[in-house]
């Protein structure tokens, strides 16, 4: 009798082990990748969304002609606009001007962690000219940070 050749199709054990392990490399590979690009996301975020707040301050001065303060509270990480002792109204929400880094506003986790106000104290002060005190703020968020400076001569801000 004649043996016949028969072709068996199909995969063994060590390809298939070895493929999946393959996958996993890069599945895990790609999550650390997202997670840290939302890191980034975040804290890139929140220092803008600072950045606007207190530009919007330095605007609010200039145009009702009177001090703006931009407070800081570390503490309870959170930042308010106010002017002569009162909240300014949100211009987009119309509720008080209070930032609080919990809430859903892009800051979420993100820590309030160093406020260093020029004269010390916790709150840059826009005068009606536009001028400032000056100070750098500094976040954090997943182990990262972010600076934001503020410019005594200029008012003008800038991340790092």
């Amino acid at each position: 009798m004649a043996q016949r050749d028969r072709k068996i199709k199909g995969f063994t054990l060590i390809e298939i082990i070895l493929v999946i392990t393959i996958i996993a490399i890069i599945v895990g590979a790609g999550i650390a990748f997202l997670d840290d690009s939302s890191t980034n996301f975040s804290l890139d975020s929140a220092a803008r969304r600072i950045a606007s707040d207190i530009n919007y301050a330095r605007s609010y001065a200039l145009k009702t002609g009177k001090i703006v303060n931009v407070v800081f509270d570390s503490a309870n990480n959170r930042y308010s606009l106010e002017q002569e002792g009162a909240y300014i109204k949100h211009p987009l929400r119309k509720d008080d001007f209070l930032i609080t880094f919990t809430d859903k506003f892009n800051l979420e986790d993100v820590d309030l962690y160093q406020v260093v106000i020029n004269g010390g104290g916790n709150s840059l002060n826009f005068n009606p000219d536009g001028t400032v005190n000056g100070g750098i703020i500094e976040i954090r968020y997943g182990g990262k940070k972010k600076v934001i400076i503020i410019d005594v001569s200029t008012g003008n801000i800038k991340i790092q």
